[in-house]
């Protein structure tokens, strides 16, 4: 049986509530543009980290491991970054991301 693949969302808690996530679902929609599957039939785990300055942290993390994924700038918050979102990942890539921590309102 082959593993269900993992797409992980990454939102700023310093944000508000609504913006998180609206700012997920624009990271999220544009990494199924970007690295859809057809029929993809996988999980979505929601992270978060508390800024900006982790989230750029995080992208240039995954760029060095080579993890695919995208990065939302939200043109109203003055183009800064708000969320990332991945292609759908396998249990060896996973693994780099399990220091997050899970999403929480």
């Amino acid at each position: 049986m082959t593993e269900r693949p993992y797409h992980y969302v990454i939102v700023r808690t310093d944000l508000t509530l609504p913006q998180q996530l609206v700012q997920a679902a624009h990271a999220s929609y544009e990494a199924g543009a970007a690295h859809g599957t057809p029929g993809w039939n996988g999980n979505m785990v929601m992270c978060q980290v508390a800024s900006e300055e982790q989230l750029e942290e995080l992208a240039q993390y995954m760029e060095t491991e080579g993890i695919p994924h995208v990065v939302w700038r939200e043109g109203d918050l003055n183009d800064q970054i708000t969320s990332i979102a991945t292609a759908p990942l396998q249990q060896e890539k996973r693994r780099l991301l399990q220091r997050l921590d899970l999403w929480r309102p």
